[in-house]
């Protein structure tokens, strides 16, 4: 029987236009890259949704139609179907393949500690409160492997545990608390080098580290101060001994592999798609080779029981603390927007925003708002290296790859699509960023032998770009601006570590997150939580106070036009004070604070009338008692629903006993679940103000206490002493509930 001949279309079957096959499959190839980089141009520069889009589907368009014509060249010449659907096993001798992952390595360590004293500028919220905690681990608090404490949602502190040793090491320290996330950041590199090398070959291992090198996603959250960072290294943990242990049958990389994924829970929220990852990964290895329980009955077992001792901690923490360790989950889930809605319409739009986050915007509320997450020249190399990967799916490191994306993007499709959410899909984007280099380099040089030197100088060429391109928009002098590092704080905080010793502090400002300034004032001793300052944003509260008669009394108060008169008016009361300011640290002269020094016992001239009348004297604002008329009703209406919850599940919304606003942060507060059920948006008071005057909410799952703070003296049995932030706050009103 003669052999069928495969029929494969091209512009070769047509006489009239002959043009050799591996011009069409290099134009076409390089029409999708040009194409690519304008969609990009419109999707990020001009911020035409729609454009961008309708280029990116030309651009696969034509790298689908140089797909094709390339396999079917490796086919017409002899090459077996199965190896034309790979880019094939490539080794370098030990020494060669040393020294070019130290390079590499290297690459990512100066990106990752370049200037990092400056860069980022200030230190995050979030991390500020990850190093507050990790002081009292070195203080010999009992372990956990979770928390739920101290103003914070509810977190896992294996990263906590992470940073302890090093404040021992180099102090309580901003630096510290990068530390951690740079050292966690930089062993990614390593064990992600060797993952993929499993997958494919060196070259993909190779080329694929070094964009992850220089990927300023995943450089951003390794200088952050994060606990998301935990997620890429045990995600690559994970599966790297899974294949390891498949490939030798060794108990111990079972084991290995088995703890890896149990540990993986304790990182972060969102890690919890790692095991699920793992679970389909390996129901689709059973279904293609029904034979490895057989085979590796043994390994699974003790892989099993190693996940499962690996959980163990954090497993019995949840099982007496279960609304505790779900309530940031659930404040997030998709299932109550779409219970609001009416409607599927929040998921679909979820998923629509959460495909985006690559190329067009990346939603997040720090770092990356309304960037995307993968820089030019990456993000064009990622899309295209994915629809290579799309076409090989029957491959088990294809499906793999694919697998870690869709279930990494899966947190944001669910909950809100971010940079932190998702920081597990940084691993598979930037494998298929680097699987399309390395199969568009091979392809040069199988079609143009005589130029492969060439060829391989351009990869270098691409790599460098992409690498500079990182630079330029991250750590070089015209670098973009991120979200969440709050350099403002860190000045003023810092600052007010060196005077508060001896001075009494007092702040007025509109937004200085407190978990940053308590951090960077941190005296050393005592409780890291405890503030060695006042905070306010009325000005008029710092004016009531008299300056202290046994220590200095600094005032320090941003310079904004709101503030200016009081200041004015605290600098003419205090003639005999030190004038300072806080400036920015780019060396502008730009004021971030004016500061007032004043010296214990200073006596105050004449000036504007201090008020010091007590509260039942002081005269109440128009239309005040009508408010605090709408607050008791709001508080009541409040207490019923809660009552209602309580009666149908056994207990109140747990915050573990932490005071919580009343929906002002959508992410985290617990009461956030009830705005359906009570018709409102978010719990607003009638002022309009809900850091200053607002609605705040406290449970431990058996009784709960509401807040709320009212203009006129709450009557009798309605008042009491508010815990934390709220103690400072006079005519505090309180309704409770068992």
């Amino acid at each position: 029987m003669k052999p069928i001949k495969t029929f494969s279309l091209s512009l070769q079957n047509f006489p009239w236009l002959p043009i050799p096959r591996k011009i069409q499959i290099t134009v076409a190839v390089a029409v999708a890259v040009v194409l690519g980089l304008r969609a990009q141009w419109y999707l990020v520069d001009r911020v035409e949704l729609r454009t961008g889009l309708v280029y990116w589907a030309f651009a696969v368009a034509f790298f689908l139609y140089g797909l094709w014509q390339a396999r079917g060249a490796l086919l017409d010449g002899g090459m077996s179907e199965e190896a034309a659907d790979q880019p094939g096993k490539f080794t370098l001798p030990r020494p060669t393949e040393i020294a070019l992952f130290a390079v590499v390595l290297g690459v990512g360590i100066f990106f990752r500690f370049y200037r990092i004293g400056a860069i980022p500028p200030g230190l995050n919220h979030d991390a500020a409160w990850n190093g507050l905690y990790a002081i009292r681990i070195t203080q010999g608090i009992r372990y956990a492997p979770f928390v739920s404490c101290c103003g914070a949602v509810g977190h896992e502190t294996m990263f906590h545990y992470v940073i302890a040793p090093l404040q021992l090491l180099v102090g309580p320290t901003a630096f510290a608390i990068q530390l951690a996330s740079l050292s966690i950041g930089i062993v990614t590199l390593v064990v992600f080098y060797l993952l993929i090398r499993r997958l494919f070959d060196t070259r993909v291992a190779l080329v694929a580290t070094l964009l992850l090198g220089v990927s300023g996603w995943h450089m951003t959250f390794s200088r952050a101060g994060w606990h998301t960072i935990l997620i890429p290294l045990f995600e690559a943990l994970a599966f790297y001994f899974l294949l390891l242990a498949f490939k030798t049958k060794r108990i111990r990389h079972f084991l290995l592999a088995g703890v890896a994924v149990g540990l993986s829970l304790d990182t972060y929220d969102a890690a919890k798609t790692i095991p699920l990852s793992v679970a389909v990964f390996l129901v689709y290895l059973l279904i293609r080779n029904r034979s490895l329980i057989r085979t590796h009955f043994w390994g699974l077992a003790a892989y099993g029981v190693a996940a499962l001792v690996a959980f163990a901690p954090l497993g019995w923490y949840i099982r007496g603390n279960w609304d505790s360790y779900i309530g940031r989950s659930r404040a997030l889930w998709i299932g109550d927007q779409i219970e609001r809605a009416g409607s599927w319409e929040p998921l679909w739009r979820n998923i629509g925003d959460g495909l985006l986050i690559f190329n067009f915007r990346a939603h997040g509320d720090d770092f990356f708002v309304r960037e995307p997450l993968l820089d030019v020249p990456i993000s064009v190399f990622f899309v295209l290296g994915l629809a290579y990967s799309l076409t090989r799916l029957k491959r088990s490191e294809h499906f793999l790859l694919l697998t870690m994306l869709v279930l990494s993007l899966t947190n944001g499709f669910l909950s809100e699509p971010n940079g932190n959410r998702g920081l597990g899909a940084v691993l598979p984007a930037t494998a298929y960023a680097g699987l399309f280099l390395v199969v568009a380099w091979r392809w040069l040089r199988q079609a143009f032998p005589r130029f492969a030197p060439y060829s391989s100088l351009g990869l270098v060429a691409v790599l460098v770009l992409s690498a500079y391109s990182t630079f330029n928009g991250y750590l070089g002098p015209h670098r973009r601006v991120q979200w969440g590092f709050y350099p403002e704080t860190t000045r003023v905080g810092r600052y007010v570590k060196t005077i508060a010793d001896d001075y009494e502090v007092h702040l007025v400002a509109g937004n200085w997150p407190r978990d940053a300034l308590t951090y960077l004032s941190y005296s050393g001793t005592g409780d890291p939580f405890q503030w060695r300052y006042t905070y306010t944003s009325n000005a008029d509260e710092v004016l009531a106070l008299p300056a202290s008669t046994t220590r200095g009394t600094a005032y320090i108060i941003e310079s904004v036009s709101q503030y200016q008169e009081a200041f004015d008016f605290l600098h003419t009361k205090y003639p005999g004070a030190t004038l300072d300011h806080i400036y920015y640290p780019d060396g502008s002269k730009t004021a971030i604070a004016n500061v007032l020094l004043v010296p214990a016992g200073a006596g105050a001239t004449t000036g504007r009338p201090v008020e010091t009348s007590p509260p039942e004297a002081t005269p109440v604002p128009p239309g005040a008692a009508e408010r605090d008329a709408e607050r008791r009703s709001e508080l009541a209406r409040l207490a019923a629903t809660l009552a209602d919850y309580k009666a149908k599940n056994g207990s109140y919304p747990s915050t573990s006993s932490n005071v919580q606003s009343a929906c002002v942060y959508e992410e985290n507060d617990v009461l956030c679940r009830f705005k359906a059920q009570l018709g409102k948006e978010t719990f607003i008071d009638p002022f309009g103000d809900p850091f200053e005057y607002g609605y705040w909410y406290a449970s431990d799952g058996n009784s709960f206490t509401l807040y709320a703070l009212l203009e006129t003296a709450p009557g009798p049995g309605e008042t009491c002493e508010g815990p934390g932030d709220l103690a400072d706050k006079t005519n505090l009103y309180c309704v409770k509930g068992k």
